[in-house]
């Protein structure tokens, strides 16, 4: 791919050219290939599946501006190598069970340099190399005891790694330029519960939990980030017409936000960004059908605190949306809709962030 463009800028009334040969290319390679096996180590229902994407591509910009007379270079550069693999191992060996485990790992690497010549300011000539380790391993369980009754239990584990390495030029301060976090680690895991029941043709429910903790590690600053969420979950759906589709979902959720440092605050919270609270939803929707081309959407949330923790919030947030879309064409859809939003936070000082919100939008849709 490549791109050239010329800025130009109104100088004593004349169009003057400030910027030429302002350009981008970028050149990209991709291969994958896949391999599935059946009965694995000749074990009836354990199926292995694994596959690997490479992508390796190269992006070159660069421009000269003119500063009066002197035509001072920007040029930049991004090298980047990324290496994706999936396993996945699925057995149905037991009645009515099915278990299975993927991993889904990704390496990346990116080299980017840059350099500017800025004038009166110190020249950047700055080096990049950035490493990407990603890592998600997760744990499935389907049973399904009856026609009518199915559970569902999943562990997930996740490990994202950012290890940053900056290189300047000597006569450059590397404390002047700004963002230098270093590398940073997130890591963390998620659980979740579920049943689902089907009573008759025209009505389901699902009972849900779910746990998630994730971490955050800096090279400067050492941990920075802790989080906890347990959450509880039940809709009920039903359809009285064929036409018509309800669905009514009520969720309680207990949320705590450990935010280490080294200063202590004295305004709220331990820290200056912990949070810990609970809260529950409650969220209605329904669609109508008029015709097979023609439908309307009705939705309503409310979402209210139960209580205060170091300064949690004691806070209501409701949302009202509407929307009506028309399928005029085999592959052409139009939608209108309206929203409206209220925010309204009991424990402020006065009501210097409480909100109401208006939303209007139109949407086009055309699949290939």
């Amino acid at each position: 791919l490549n791109s050239n463009s010329t800025y130009r800028e109104y100088n004593n009334g004349n169009l003057v050219d400030k910027a030429t040969g302002t350009g981008n290319s970028r050149r990209t390679n991709v291969g994958s290939l896949g391999y599935r096996r059946a009965n694995v180590l000749q074990t009836p229902g354990l199926d292995f599946t694994a596959a690997l994407r490479v992508e390796d591509s190269k992006t070159d910009s660069g421009s000269t501006y003119f500063d009066g007379s002197t035509d001072r270079p920007f040029t930049s550069s991004l090298d980047e190598v990324r290496v994706a693999e999936v396993f996945r191992l699925v057995y149905k060996g037991i009645k009515k069970t099915t278990l299975s485990f993927d991993a889904d790992l990704e390496q990346r690497d990116l080299n980017w340099d840059a350099q500017t010549d800025a004038a009166h300011a110190e020249d950047v000539d700055r080096k990049t190399d950035t490493d990407y380790l990603d890592q998600v391993y997760t744990f499935k369980a389907v049973h399904r005891f009856n026609r009518a009754v199915k559970s569902t239990v999943k562990f997930r584990i996740k490990d994202l790694e950012r290890s940053m390495t900056n290189l300047y030029r000597a006569e450059t301060d590397p404390t002047k330029f700004p963002g230098i976090l270093g590398s940073y680690r997130r890591r963390g895991e998620d659980l979740t519960v579920k049943t689902d029941f089907r009573f008759n043709s025209k009505t389901s429910s699902t009972l849900m939990y779910q746990y998630v903790h994730e971490g955050i590690d800096f090279e400067l600053g050492g941990k920075t980030s802790n989080q906890e969420i347990h959450r509880g979950l039940g809709s009920l759906s039903f359809s009285p017409r064929e036409n018509l589709f309800l669905v009514g979902t009520f969720m309680l959720e207990n949320y705590d936000l450990d935010t280490p440092g080294i200063v202590e605050s004295t305004n709220y919270g331990v820290r200056p960004s912990d949070f810990r609270g609970n809260s529950y939803s409650l969220l209605l929707d329904g669609t109508y059908a008029f015709n097979e081309k023609t439908s309307c959407t009705l939705g309503f949330q409310h979402t209210e605190a139960l209580g205060t923790v170091d300064y949690a919030g004691d806070y209501v947030f409701n949302k009202v949306a509407i929307s009506l879309k028309h399928q005029f064409a085999a592959n052409q859809t139009v939608g209108l809709g309206y929203r409206f939003y209220n925010f309204n936070n009991h424990a402020g000082s006065g009501d210097f962030d409480d909100y109401k919100a208006h939303g209007l939008f139109a949407t086009y849709s055309y699949t290939f």
